[in-house]
């Protein structure tokens, strides 16, 4: 072997070495099925329970409490939309309770996404001006939610 040839050989051996380091440094791919499951496990049910809690008299109201819970809860939206992009409305099933529907009609999708946002956040500020003003906020923000839920979640048993 010539020395150009075991250049050329050493050369191509580093750079796959350096290419299998990159990939082996790279995060696993994202499961948006997972990651919008969560969000809406860990940040929206959640906070959603806590808050509940409050309006039915099983803890006491916190005004405080109530409006950083709400204000958890505006913060999903803008990040869960981006986690039903087109072509993927077809993955995992038997995981997801998404149905086919969020990807027909995203336009409604994305806007009773940004009602939630908004439902949330005056919510959130209806809570600093009493228990009375907060109930009726969040009454609403639960009326978004069951109606996104009925359009768009599969009921799974």
């Amino acid at each position: 072997m010539t020395v150009q040839r075991m250049a050329r050989f050493a050369g191509a051996g580093a750079f796959v070495a350096l290419i299998a380091l990159v990939l082996a440094a790279m995060p696993a791919a994202a499961d948006p099925v997972k990651d919008r499951q969560a969000l809406m496990k860990e940040v929206v049910a959640k906070n959603v329970k806590l808050v509940a809690a409050m309006v039915k008299g099983q803890i006491p109201f916190n005004a405080g409490t109530a409006a950083m819970a709400m204000n958890k809860v505006a913060s999903v939206p803008d990040r869960f939309v981006k986690l039903f992009p087109e072509g993927t409305d077809f993955m995992d099933h038997d995981k997801s309770a998404a149905k086919p529907e969020i990807w027909e009609n995203m336009k409604d999708f994305l806007k009773r996404a940004q009602g939630l946002k908004a439902g949330a956040l005056a919510a959130a500020k209806a809570a600093r001006e009493g228990e009375a003003a907060f109930k009726n906020a969040f009454a609403e923000l639960v009326k978004n939610c069951k109606g996104c839920h009925e359009k768009y979640k599969e009921q799974k048993n």
